[in-house]
């Protein structure tokens, strides 16, 4: 699958969050459906890693979560008490340097 660059989010992520937010929020079935189908299908090079050590840009991510009502910013599958730590660390001290309260 090619990543149409028109189609990525400010924040650089080409996950379809925002999308499945609102299909869901507005009880779309139809479209939220089409997402599941596009991202079910796998996006090539996908590999997960502690926040700060790859390349999303944390600060867009969070003034667009930000944006929108009441979402969770969840931190999963690192394998270590500390890596959660480290990983919560930096999605804090990147959102007090925006100006996000985490």
């Amino acid at each position: 699958m090619d990543v149409n660059p028109g189609f990525l989010a400010p924040c650089g992520l080409y996950c379809g969050v925002c999308g499945v937010y609102y299909a869901t929020r507005d009880e779309n079935e139809k479209f939220l459906q089409k997402l599941l189908n596009v991202y079910q299908s796998g996006i090539p090079q996908l590999d997960e890693l502690r926040a700060g050590l790859g390349n999303l840009d944390y600060a867009i991510y969070l003034q667009e979560l930000a944006k929108l009502e009441d979402i969770p910013l969840m931190i999963e599958h690192l394998s270590t008490a500390e890596e959660y730590k480290l990983a919560a660390d930096h999605i804090r001290n990147v959102g007090r340097s925006v100006g996000i309260s985490i």
